[in-house]
């Protein structure tokens, strides 16, 4: 794969993910606790990131023009709901060499309840994507 991977902080932020994955997948990154290694006719990576709980490891393929993740795994067993895990997060800013700047930032919140009922789960509230997408003069701008 000779696409450039540019995955930014709004992007993996747009993804459902673990609680504190984003920020621990960049202290893995930061501490230098993981590796990946190419496939270059499937265009996936494999990786391997280590805390406090041992070593993890998992696959990550990105879309076609590098922005965006088209699908990934960890056995850590997190990424098996469909959620981006820590592991995974660090993975990719190996991948690509740290986060590349970005003017874009989503600043979500969210609130965390302790007690699971049937107004607060994934199938009440409702669940789904998001795409960030820069536009200038009605053309669509390269994050990185």
């Amino acid at each position: 794969m000779d696409t450039k991977i540019c995955v930014t902080l709004a992007t993996l932020e747009s993804k459902l993910h673990e609680v504190n994955a984003i920020k621990s997948g960049i202290k893995i990154y930061k501490s230098g606790n993981v590796e990946f290694l190419v496939q270059q006719e499937s265009g996936q990576y494999l990786v391997s990131a280590r805390d406090r709980s041992g070593q993890r490891g998992g696959m990550v393929a990105f879309t076609r023009d590098g922005y965006d993740l088209e699908s990934y795994f960890c056995n850590c067993g997190v990424a098996r709901g469909g959620a981006l895990c820590k592991h995974i997060v660090a993975g990719i800013l190996a991948i690509q060499n740290g986060l590349p700047d970005s003017k874009i930032v989503l600043g979500k919140t969210t609130t965390v309840e302790t007690v699971v009922t049937e107004r607060n789960t994934a199938k009440e509230v409702g669940s789904g994507s998001l795409e960030v997408v820069l536009l200038q003069n009605g053309q669509r701008l390269k994050p990185c």
